[in-house]
């Protein structure tokens, strides 16, 4: 495909209008329009921080742009959307960009599109959009490359998603200009390309003249929404907002997300089913039961008391048996734990100092994204600590180890170990279970990371078994 490239904020009519118009729904603003690139070209191609990849809930759809991507991407980008949590139909999840030019993969679903439903597909596919860029915000993603994310096999019009992408993308930047350099469209075809050149000098006006046609535009096409403050749509005969997916003016992404994440499609289907006489208060209520329940107080008191009574431990003999360790990085630089299944020996040892250990050597590596690399091989019935103790270290790993854990990967694992992990899910958490990644050997790692520091050849928790005996005798 020739590429054609579009920077928008060059043209020549890039020029303030002499007059304010305040009652414009999108103002002249030169500093985002600079933002925003039309290209012709391949996504995959691209070199930028993130490309949007637009695919199914379980990230595998091989079909259309998503299987070009992944087929770029290589072997590694599997491994990575294994380990990745499922998607819901407008929410959004983040890879690495494995042999992609771009550095990250922000993998959304967009709706299947039903007339009948028209106002809960475009909820949706705005909520793609937005919820691409949040991710985007979190992982500190300056230039991101978004497809037209509307299936065509989903019978999405295109026009209207036209419309509901440029809308979405306008009033985040209208938001968080700060955290983007460059908004890419990158489109494929001649009548996108055709449909995206003619609606953004409503989003975007470069000049007097576009600001006035906006405005009038705006004001004689009732059907064009304009939604809430995020461009989110809005049911104006009840106020009914569809989605969950905004913040209130003095609240973070990092203070919102849980509660986003929790709320996120499940509370428009309560919503549309009882269609409810106040559902504003409703929703006032259902978010302090949320805020209630899921307090993190009580574990942070509880935790908190761990790492320090670590502090005051002398792990020696602990740190000796090269049982978890870091080992070094992968390809992206994210630091790896190594944990050696065969080096526990639960019966010559006490598995609370063990938690204790494993709580010293992740506290501080936690606060940012790290990997496990957890090795099986070897592992018999002296190394299998029992199901109270595993309890507590799934239920310490899915909530203050949870959020910037990238991936657990399992080698060598044994059907008992699978199973195991399976019922981990419910003593834990689902997102904790879905980062999980099995490879069959050692050498499966090279594609994870290059160079880890495996554990000696020597097995030195022998000599600790033996002292532990004599004592026992």
């Amino acid at each position: 495909m020739s590429a054609t490239f579009h920077r928008w904020g060059d043209a020549n009519v890039c020029v303030q209008p002499a007059m304010a118009l305040t009652d414009a729904p999108f103002h002249w603003n030169p500093e985002l329009n600079a933002k925003i690139v039309v290209v012709r070209d391949d996504l995959w191609t691209l070199e930028v921080d993130a490309i949007v990849n637009p695919t199914n809930e379980s990230l595998t759809d091989a079909s259309g742009i998503c299987g070009r991507i992944l087929e770029a991407a290589g072997e590694q980008i599997y491994i990575e959307c294994s380990a990745s949590d499922s998607c819901r139909t407008g929410d959004a999840v983040v890879t690495r960009g494995c042999q992609l030019p771009a550095k990250k993969i922000i993998h959304t679903v967009g709706p299947r599109y039903n007339p009948k439903y028209k106002i809960a597909a475009e909820s949706a596919l705005h909520g793609c959009y937005h919820n691409s860029m949040r991710v985007a915000i979190e992982e500190k993603i300056q230039s991101i490359a978004f497809p037209c994310l509307y299936s065509k096999k989903k019978n999405y019009p295109r026009e209207d998603a036209t419309h509901v992408a440029l809308r979405a993308v306008r009033r985040m930047l209208d938001h968080y200009s700060q955290h983007f350099e460059c908004i890419i469209f990158c489109i494929d075809d001649d009548q996108d390309m055709l449909l995206y050149m003619r609606l953004l000098p409503f989003y975007f006006p470069r000049s007097e003249e576009e600001l006035i046609a906006s405005r009038l535009a705006f004001k004689s096409n009732p059907e064009w929404k304009l939604g809430d403050a995020f461009g989110e749509p809005v049911i104006e005969e009840r106020k009914i907002r569809i989605n969950s997916s905004i913040w209130s003016d003095n609240q973070t992404f990092e203070e919102s997300s849980d509660i986003h994440t929790l709320m996120a499609n499940s509370y428009v289907t309560k919503e549309f089913c009882t269609m409810t006489t106040n559902p504003d208060e409703d929703r006032a209520e259902m978010l302090k039961k949320i805020r209630t329940k899921y307090s993190a107080k009580p574990q942070a008191e509880t935790y908190q008391s761990c790492v320090e009574k670590a502090k005051n431990e002398n792990f020696d003999d602990i740190t000796s048996l090269q049982l978890i360790y870091r080992a070094g990085f992968d390809h992206a630089g994210i630091p790896i734990v190594m944990v050696v299944g065969r080096h526990l020996p639960v019966k010559h040892i006490d598995l609370d100092r063990i938690l204790l250990y494993v709580i010293h050597v992740m506290d501080s590596l936690a606060d940012r994204q790290y990997s496990v690399v957890y090795l099986h091989g070897g592992v018999d019935e002296d190394n299998q600590p029992n199901t109270t103790w595993l309890k507590r270290l799934f239920k310490t790993f899915s909530s203050k180890y949870r959020e910037n854990l990238k991936t657990f990967y399992v080698v060598e694992a044994t059907v008992w170990l699978k199973v195991l992990l399976w019922v981990g899910k419910s003593l834990g958490s689902r997102s904790f279970g879905a980062k999980i990644a099995y490879l069959d050997t050692i050498s499966d790692l090279d594609r994870v990371a290059p160079s880890l520091k495996f554990p000696d050849n020597s097995s030195t928790y022998k000599s600790i078994i033996s002292s532990n005996q004599d004592e026992e005798d």
